[in-house]
């Protein structure tokens, strides 16, 4: 994709959203342990710009966020109700 950047000679990177005004890229993935890659991709941005990975199914109601690269906070299974 042509708006994405080069996170080195081999790796282009677009991710999800960009929001300007708290000048943030973020990543968005389904599962709540993301990929080593994916969290390596947030460092390597993390070096220029604030980056937030957010990871989880909406559907469990769990999620990992990752700010900078690093675990952020972990939101735990809410009980659900019948």
């Amino acid at each position: 994709e042509p708006e994405g950047f080069m996170i080195d000679s081999k790796t282009k990177y677009l991710p999800d959203f960009w929001l300007p005004e708290q000048k943030c890229f973020v990543e968005i993935k389904p599962n709540v342990n993301p990929a080593r890659k994916e969290v390596a991709k947030c460092k390597a941005v993390s070096t220029k710009y604030k980056m937030v990975l957010i990871c989880g199914d909406p559907l469990e109601h769990r999620a990992m966020v990752y700010v900078d690269g690093d675990r952020a906070a972990c939101v735990a299974k809410r009980a659900m109700k019948d």
